[in-house]
């Protein structure tokens, strides 16, 4: 695979680095909060989309840009996801968040993973 350096991939690897501190972080002070499951699991979420969309930014050969753009789609679902868990759990509307309506939320999204590589 080659790669060219650029500046997006440079601020992409930046926020792999601080949203993983961030993660670590929230995951020595998880006893603190209920919302600090969530959150750690959507900063690692948006350090893998981020690792994924560097590796777009960097990649030269339009296969290889392909690819990696067909796994950034992946890590943004996955983000979305997480955020509106995150919310949920961080303004106390748990009561929204059956096991039925995660397993909704969750089914969209594989629903579009499976869409993305059926192309």
């Amino acid at each position: 695979m080659l790669f060219q350096y650029n500046l997006y991939f440079v601020l992409l690897s930046l926020t792999v680095i601080i949203s993983t501190t961030v993660a670590f972080a929230a995951w020595q002070r998880r006893s603190i909060s209920l919302a600090s499951k969530p959150f750690i699991s959507m900063m690692l979420a948006i350090a893998g989309y981020a690792t994924v969309a560097a590796m777009e930014a960097a990649a030269i050969i339009l296969r290889e840009k392909i690819f990696w753009s067909k796994l950034e789609y992946v890590g943004s679902g996955s983000v979305i996801t997480l955020f509106l868990i995150f919310a949920m759990h961080f303004t106390n509307k748990n009561r929204w968040l059956t096991p039925r309506n995660t397993a909704l939320l969750w089914a969209r999204y594989f629903q579009f993973c499976l869409e993305l590589i059926a192309y």
